[in-house]
C-alpha cells in the first residue's frame, strides 16, 4: 500500500455503493433525539421533501396537539381546524473527506468504517444546526413563555445553577402535564461538569446504547460546545419533550462522490452532501435565505422564525438560562 498521504480509495477497494448503503441505513439525527422520540419524520412530508430541490417547503399536514377537553355528550359537536401550515427550510451542508482524515477508518472494513466515521461527524454537524435554529426560534417574542431563566448578573448560588429542584421546576413550569417529562437535553460541557457536581446529572449504562453515558434526573444528554455563553458564566441549554423535531431528508442528487481536486497527485476526496429539514415541530421559518441554504447566522436569526401553532405552550422545547461555578 502507499504512504498514508497517497492512499487512494481504489487501493484499499473502496466501494462507493456498499458505503452509501450503509449510511443511508441509519437516521443521521443525532442518535439520542431519534431513540427517544423527539424526531418527529412524517412520511407525507418525506416523501415530498425527496421530489424537490427547493429551498422552503410550505407544509399544512401537521396537526396542531389537542388541549381541549371534551364537550358534554348532549352538545352539539363543532369542528376545529388542528393542522397548520409550517414553512419548512433545508437545511443543506456537504463536506469533502482528504484520504489522510480517513486513514485510520480505511485500514481495516473501509466502507462500514468511513460510513460510521462520516455519520458521527454528520450528526455533530446536525447537532451543531440544530442549536443554532433553536437559538433563533426561542428568541421569538411569542416563545418567551417557554423560556426558564434562573441566571443572575451577580453572585452565583444555588438558585441560579441547573440543580436537581431547577431543572424539575423548569419541566413542570413550561411542559405541565402534557409534557412533564423531557426526553433529552443539549447543553454545554462546561454545564454538564457543573451539573454533575451538583448532583443533577450522572453517568450511567443505559441498555439502549450499550454503554455508560450522560444523565439528567433520567434524561439523554447532548453535549455541544456550541451551546452559547455570556458574561458571568451563563450558559444555554434546550430540553425537548416527545415529537419536538420535525425532520425529513431531502432531494440531493449526487450526495456521495469520489473525486481528485489535483491538488496532489493520486489524493482523491470522498465528498458528502447533504439536504435535510430540522426544526421545532410548530415553527415556521418565515425568512429567506440569502442562498440555496440557510447559513448558521440566519437559522440563529429571531427575525427568520415564527409560531406556526396557536400557543408556544404547544411546542415541546424548553430554552434554559442558568449560570454555572
Amino acid at each position: 500500500m502507499a504512504l498514508t498521504d497517497r492512499v487512494n480509495f481504489d487501493d484499499v477497494y473502496f466501494s462507493l455503493p456498499r458505503f452509501a448503503k450503509y449510511v443511508s441505513s441509519v437516521d443521521m439525527m443525532p442518535e439520542a433525539l431519534v431513540k427517544r422520540g423527539v424526531v418527529k419524520r412524517d412520511r407525507s412530508l418525506q416523501d415530498y421533501s425527496l421530489t424537490t430541490t427547493d429551498t422552503k417547503i410550505n407544509y399544512d399536514a401537521l396537526p396542531q396537539p389537542l388541549n381541549s377537553g371534551a364537550v358534554n355528550y348532549d352538545a352539539t359537536l363543532t369542528n376545529t381546524e388542528t393542522c397548520v401550515e409550517q414553512a419548512m427550510v433545508v437545511i443543506g451542508r456537504k463536506f469533502s473527506f482528504s484520504t489522510n482524515a480517513l486513514a485510520s477508518a480505511l485500514s481495516n472494513q473501509p466502507e462500514k468504517d468511513v460510513a460510521n466515521f462520516v455519520i458521527d461527524y454528520f450528526r455533530r454537524v446536525r447537532s451543531r444546526n440544530l442549536v443554532k435554529a433553536l437559538t433563533g426560534c426561542m428568541a421569538v417574542s411569542s416563545m418567551t413563555n417557554m423560556i426558564y431563566n434562573i441566571s443572575t448578573g451577580s453572585t452565583i448560588g444555588d438558585s441560579n445553577r441547573l440543580s436537581k429542584t431547577n431543572i424539575a421546576s423548569g419541566l413542570s413550569s413550561k411542559f405541565g402535564d402534557k409534557h412533564v417529562e423531557g426526553k433529552v437535553m443539549i447543553c454545554h460541557s462546561v454545564q454538564l461538569s457543573n451539573m454533575l457536581g451538583l448532583g443533577s446529572a450522572t453517568y450511567e449504562y443505559d441498555p439502549l446504547y450499550g454503554k455508560i453515558v450522560p444523565k439528567v434526573l433520567g434524561m439523554d444528554v447532548i453535549v455541544d460546545d456550541i451551546c452559547t455563553t455570556a458574561a458571568n458564566s451563563t450558559y444555554n441549554s434546550f430540553i425537548f419533550g416527545a415529537n419536538a423535531l420535525v425532520c425529513a431528508e431531502a432531494k440531493e442528487s449526487t450526495p456521495f462522490a469520489i473525486v481528485n481536486d489535483g491538488s496532489v497527485a493520486g489524493r482523491q476526496y470522498l465528498v458528502v452532501k447533504q439536504r435535510y429539514i430540522a426544526q421545532p415541530n410548530g415553527m415556521t421559518f418565515s425568512g429567506t435565505p440569502s442562498g440555496t441554504s440557510p447559513t448558521e447566522a440566519e437559522l440563529a436569526t429571531s427575525g427568520n422564525w415564527g409560531l406556526a401553532f396557536t400557543s408556544e405552550t404547544y411546542v415541546p422545547v424548553i430554552r434554559m438560562i442558568a449560570n454555572c461555578a
